[in-house]
């Protein structure tokens, strides 16, 4: 067997305009910023540590945490309904990457009611055999808690599996789970990226043979 793992945002959906939009409507909700070079270090992560990045003078429980992050997420997908759409190439892949045999999965930091809310819109359980998220694992990412389960639950070990990633969080998330991992520069640019074991510009230059015969299975 082998197998991928998937993240979500910046990798199988074009979601980053409106995160970025929410986490600004967060902040000025409550007379902060959010700029753009902040959500470029923190994308990815898991919303509680964003969330200290943002309040940084508040000793955040985890019910302020629950509370803000869900304000948060529910303007997410207000503003996101009518404008979500696959990544360039992701459909395809996954669509090719079925045929040929390979398991699939997503471990992603966003919140399982905005995995809810893209699946019934998407159909992202179409193709994927496992899905977790943030609120599953102990530690979101970059500790490799998400990725190790992910490759449990689908039966695979680690040299016959590979993790897509867009974030310098993620990729450190896949290697400290002793995978490797494909980064698409979809929301970094290549440099950012250098520590993945490959770097693509996009969905589009990958297949199922080219991943199969990469990872030697």
């Amino acid at each position: 067997m082998w197998g991928v793992l998937w993240d979500l945002d910046g990798v199988l959906i074009d979601s980053a305009p409106w995160h970025l939009a929410s986490w600004q409507w967060l902040a000025q909700r409550y007379g902060r910023t959010f700029p753009v070079s902040l959500f470029q270090e923190t994308f990815g992560l898991p919303n509680g540590a964003i969330l200290r990045r943002l309040f940084p003078e508040r000793d955040l429980t985890d019910e302020d945490i629950r509370r803000l992050s869900e304000q948060k997420e529910a303007m997410y997908r207000t503003l996101v309904r009518a404008h979500l759409t696959w990544c360039p190439g992701a459909v395809e892949l996954l669509e090719d990457l079925r045929r040929h045999g390979a398991r699939q999965g997503l471990f992603t930091s966003t919140p399982r009611s905005n995995v809810v809310f893209i699946d019934e819109i998407l159909g992202l359980s179409r193709y994927l055999e496992v899905i977790l998220t943030g609120d599953d694992v102990p530690r979101g990412k970059p500790a490799p808690d998400g990725y190790a389960v992910l490759c449990q639950r689908l039966g695979l070990s680690p040299d016959r599996a590979v993790v897509i990633e867009d974030a310098p969080a993620g990729i450190e998330a896949a290697h400290a789970a002793g995978l490797r991992c494909i980064a698409v520069a979809t929301t970094h640019p290549p440099e950012r990226l250098g520590s993945a074991d490959w770097v693509v510009r996009d969905l589009t230059e990958l297949s199922a043979r080219s991943i199969q015969a990469w990872l030697g299975a």
